[in-house]
């Protein structure tokens, strides 16, 4: 299939008008409308026993320069899912959610291919899968357990270690292949939720995709436990506790023409760590969590550490408005330290927690959004000027914890300061159903660079969303 340049703008500037002038059905136009559902929300209940959701994302991203290297990229994507559930008793349920989504590249203006399709200049018209296809089963045998088995998403905290099972598609899927089991200590006030997981490379692997697989899951097969508790005892406070262990098996190796940023691992990774987060009075809210690593990953030792944490003052004004200071620390590995692996180790977090544009430019070093060997720290602001539109506005200075790219191709010998990453996010939500969002980052590299991949990096990405 194909589709010039200009049909594919042509295609994205009549979706953006259309989004603008047609209210979702049921809705006035400039704002998320009354509460009573409307004809869409009734048309979501099938029977007593079926209930239908669905999606559809369309974006456009012009991402000058993503990887510090003088070269424009331009891309769209257009992202359907389909959804429901099925009730046949009052506490069990089976899930599901089919997901598709092709993408047209723009620029540059050369092909690369990807096993079945020009990834480049081309269409990409990926496989449809089901990124929710799981049991669950509520209130076991009159018991304050719950049971999921099954595909599903896995979110603890914030996302830091635990968040996207499928981070080679980008933002397609985030789904585990998982057993979750929870029990809700309610007289204590604690919940505590024990998971293994088995995620597969292979798109195909667990559940038939439709159509040609052409992106893996992940570089490697994963088998992992998690045990995650959470207690609110204290007032206006959130404190976690977890242990996590993942288990790599290489997938994706050189020996298989792919770059060196898309080499899977051999690892036996162990995680300890607590989370801590709450509201102090009316105007101050805060967040500090902290992650010990040890095992082995690819013949070496592991001993690493991480630690995220962010204070907010709340202004308790009519935009509900605040100000925050970011901080985040990931070991680097050490040269110096032979057989010994300093790296942190993100798990299961590779995905664009606070930069697009950087957790693609990490490539250049790791592997796409393996965030690690970095301080990051810098101011925030949020403000909604009205019920129905949000800003984001952050600006993060970025160092390094070791110079552990000493001499390689792209960075400098001596360097330590990673750069600045100015970035924007506006989003109005136009109707219950219809929403806008625009996304802009700059990042100026420093010195940690070479002159060669020293370009000031931006992405830009318009997105529109229906949702039912």
């Amino acid at each position: 299939m194909t589709m010039d340049r200009s049909a594919g703008r042509g295609a994205s500037v009549l979706l953006v008008l259309a989004a603008w002038v047609l209210p979702a059905a049921g809705q006035p136009a400039g704002g998320p409308g009354p509460a009573a559902p409307d004809d869409l929300e009734k048309a979501k209940t099938v029977c007593p026993w079926l209930s239908l959701n669905g999606d559809l994302r369309f974006r456009e991203i012009f991402a000058p320069n993503m990887f510090l290297d003088k070269e424009d990229r331009h891309w769209q994507s257009y992202r359907g899912r389909i959804g429901g559930a099925i009730t046949p008793c009052e506490d069990l349920s089976f899930n599901f959610r089919l997901v598709y989504e092709p993408m047209h590249y723009f620029a540059p203006h050369r092909e690369l291919f990807v096993k079945h399709a020009g990834i480049i200049d081309n269409w990409v018209q990926n496989e449809a899968v089901f990124d929710t296809f799981n049991i669950q089963w509520k209130n076991v045998l009159k018991l304050p357990v719950t049971v999921t088995v099954g595909r599903q998403a896995l979110i603890f905290g914030n996302g830091w270690l635990v968040l996207d099972g499928t981070p080679y598609d980008q933002s397609r899927t985030i789904f585990f292949d998982a057993v979750r089991t929870t029990i809700d200590f309610k007289e204590c006030k604690t919940s505590l939720d024990v998971v293994y997981l088995n995620q597969r490379s292979s798109p195909d692997a667990h559940l038939p995709a439709i159509g040609q697989p052409d992106f893996p899951n992940t570089e490697q097969d994963e088998q992992g436990v998690i045990v995650y508790a959470s207690n609110t005892s204290l007032k206006d406070t959130v404190f976690d506790t977890y242990f996590i262990y993942k288990h790599d098996d290489r997938v994706l190796s050189m020996a298989d023409g792919v770059a060196p940023w898309q080499q899977g691992t051999n690892a036996d990774i162990y995680a300890v760590g607590n989370r801590l987060a709450g509201r102090a009075g009316a105007n101050w809210s805060y967040l500090a969590e902290y992650a010990y690593e040890w095992g082995n990953k690819n013949g070496q030792d592991i001993n690493a550490f991480g630690f995220n944490s962010q204070l907010a003052y709340h202004l308790q004004d009519k935009w509900k408005s605040n100000v925050r200071m970011s901080y985040e620390f990931l070991s680097g590995d050490r040269p110096s330290t032979k057989g010994v692996n300093e790296q942190f180790d993100p798990l299961w977090g590779r995905w664009a927690r606070w930069s697009e544009l950087y957790s693609n430019a990490i490539a250049m070093e790791h592997r796409p959004g393996e965030m690690a060997n970095m301080h990051r720290f810098g101011p925030g602001f949020t403000c909604n000027p009205s019920d129905s539109t949000q800003l984001d506005v952050d600006y993060h200075f970025l160092f390094t914890d070791t110079h552990s790219a000493a001499g390689l191709p792209y960075f400098s010998r001596e360097g330590d300061f990673r750069g600045q990453a100015l970035v924007a996010n506006f989003r109005y939500q136009m109707t219950k159903h219809i929403a806008h969002s625009v996304r802009a980052e700059v990042f100026f590299p420093g010195n940690y660079y070479s002159d060669a991949n020293n370009e000031v990096g931006a992405y830009f990405r318009y997105e529109l969303e229906f949702s039912w």
